[in-house]
């Protein structure tokens, strides 16, 4: 995986604008000077490596569903805080939910071989958060209402949406 990547900030259009104003303003000798520099300075952007927080800010401005992923069975209880969760089809209906397999709850999803998604509404940031850092499991469940379904995973009460799983593939 590359760790170079283009980034756009909202404080560089205004320097953009400062840039095209001068460009209007050069004779055709200076013109040809100042289009070399942009190409050298462009370079330069593209090949910035960026830190680990700042692309971790950078994606925490992408719009994405996010979800508490949980599971209950013979390894326990566990629940985990997750945006990467889309459909793969209808037919029969598939999730896909990514989840690092250094992960600490890693290892009790794949041994209980179900789950659940719940997506959370714009209110439950004190959950996603919960669900997302490192308070206690048996904290994290506290501070929701949640049942089950058929395959026991736990369900949040006041989720938008919550799908049942069994997992076929880890």
């Amino acid at each position: 995986v590359s760790k170079r990547w283009k980034c756009w900030r909202p404080e560089m259009n205004s320097k953009v604008q400062d840039l095209q104003s001068l460009k209007q303003a050069m004779s055709a000798q200076d013109l040809a000077h100042f289009s070399q520099l942009q190409v050298e300075v462009e370079n330069e952007i593209q090949s910035i490596e960026i830190d680990k927080q700042s692309f971790r800010n950078g994606m925490s401005n992408l719009g994405a569903a996010v979800n508490v992923i949980t599971t209950q069975g013979p390894a326990g209880m566990a629940g985990f805080t997750a945006s990467a969760v889309c459909s793969v089809t209808d037919s029969p209906p598939t999730l896909l939910v990514c989840l690092n397999r250094a992960a600490s709850v890693f290892e009790t999803f794949k041994n209980n071989q179900v789950l659940c998604v719940n997506t959370l509404a714009a209110h439950q940031t004190a959950l996603s958060n919960a669900f997302g850092g490192k308070t206690p499991m048996h904290e994290r469940f506290e501070q929701a209402s949640w049942s089950t379904l058929s395959t026991n995973a736990p369900v949040l009460e006041d989720a938008l949406v919550s799908f049942d799983c069994e997992i076929v593939q880890s």
